[in-house]
């Protein structure tokens, strides 16, 4: 028989895909309008997935990345262009999952942890002043962004990361993302974990539940 888990104390979100709506297809449309023919496939190669993951973790830069895609295009975008194009993707803050963020505050320790590139950090803090107003880092405890820290999921050095640094006890801990390979490797450092299926949206998961139970 399998231990019932310990009551959750402490909650680290992920946030595209889980607070903030993703939309590939818009960014994949704006690169192609910059010159990039099937920007899918000519970003989605080894060296590009290399890149970009060096974007996120703060070993490469805004201006390697953007000489990177402009040598895909038969054009030659602006960096403001380059940065609208990446930033296309990000399609909505929904004033419910903000209002969820709100409930659960007083109740748990509340984190995040996000692989992101400082473009989109960027981007990410302007929409939520624009939409709600205020910080949106003064949701959490303390947010921990990839670009920022160093590390990125589903490295499982990362979670280990956020629970030392945090002071986490991982089985009081509920770590919520969008990604099975991030979830995985979360479940692996001891970490309770809740998937966003697609089609889903946090608010699905019943964590109101938590706030009576707790």
């Amino acid at each position: 028989m399998s231990k019932k888990p310990l009551p959750v104390k402490n909650i680290i979100f992920d946030l595209g895909g889980v607070l903030v709506d993703l939309d590939f297809d818009k960014s994949l449309a704006a690169f192609a309008m910059l010159g990039i023919p099937d920007p899918k496939t000519a970003m989605g190669r080894d060296e590009d997935k290399k890149i970009f993951r060096e974007y996120e973790t703060g070993k490469a830069g805004t201006a390697d990345v953007f000489a990177h895609i402009r040598s895909l295009s038969t054009k030659a975008p602006t960096d403001d262009e380059l940065t609208a194009a990446l930033n296309a993707m990000i399609a909505g803050f929904p004033a419910g999952r903000v209002a969820l963020l709100r409930a659960l505050k007083p109740k748990f320790r509340l984190f995040l942890l996000s692989n992101i590139n400082p473009v989109h950090h960027a981007c990410v803090q302007a929409l939520y002043r624009e939409k709600h107003g205020g910080n949106f880092d003064e949701h959490f405890e303390k947010p921990y962004y990839s670009h920022l820290i160093g590390r990125r999921k589903p490295d499982p050095a990362v979670y280990m990361h956020v629970i030392t640094d945090a002071g986490l006890n991982a089985k009081e801990t509920l770590f919520i993302d969008d990604m099975p390979e991030n979830l995985r490797s979360a479940s692996l450092a001891g970490l309770q974990t809740a998937h966003v299926a697609p089609g889903a949206t946090v608010l699905d998961l019943g964590l109101e539940k938590l706030l009576t139970d707790h």
